[in-house]
């Protein structure tokens, strides 16, 4: 969902969470209102309806907030790649999977899962086994070296596999992680 980059997001946060807000008086209000009425089960389907549309109210909060947040990383993201592009150039694989790369990497380390479950480091995310194979000469967590050894390992398997997919898909063994990088780089430009 994207989302108008005009509109301030949060006024519309605000505004959702001032209408929950009034919804949960108007139920209480419902409530107290038909508690001395004779027919409960009309009192408690109004204030069961009330509380599916409280409910529904939460899921598009949460919808919003996660849309701004992605919005937000998008655009430090995009700002960060444009003062540093030239960390991407004169590699052999296209900068702009490397920037991909490098912007997956740090998001889901950051937002889907901070703790690796392979212990992989720095900020292209490195096993140690892999990082000695590949790049036992450079220092690790230093960002030009970390992207060069990334630059050696997709190539490495760009060379063995005949493309980008294949090769994305040694670097993280998921589909969906490849199809993320190929859509960045596809969006930077990458044919």
């Amino acid at each position: 969902m994207k989302i108008n980059t005009k509109i301030n997001p949060l006024r519309i946060i605000a505004a959702v969470n001032i209408f929950i807000i009034i919804v949960s008086c108007i139920s209480f209000a419902v409530f107290e209102r038909y508690k001395s009425n004779i027919n409960e089960k009309a009192v408690h389907n109004q204030i069961l309806e009330l509380n599916e549309e409280i409910d529904s109210l939460n899921e598009i909060a949460e919808m919003l907030t996660k849309d701004l947040l992605d919005n937000k990383i998008e655009q430090v993201e995009s700002k960060r790649l444009s003062l540093t592009s030239d960390l991407y150039f004169y590699r052999e694989t296209p900068w702009q999977i490397l920037s991909c790369v490098h912007y997956e990497e740090q998001r889901r380390k950051f937002i889907e899962c901070p703790e690796s479950n392979m212990d992989a480091r720095g900020c292209m995310q490195f096993i140690d086994l892999t990082w000695n194979y590949y790049c036992g000469d450079m220092n690790r967590g230093y960002i030009h070296d970390d992207v060069a050894c990334a630059d050696r390992y997709i190539q490495a398997n760009y060379k063995v596999k005949g493309n980008y997919s294949e090769a994305l898909w040694q670097y993280n063994h998921s589909w969906e992680y490849v199809d993320d990088v190929l859509s960045c780089a596809s969006n930077l430009g990458f044919k």
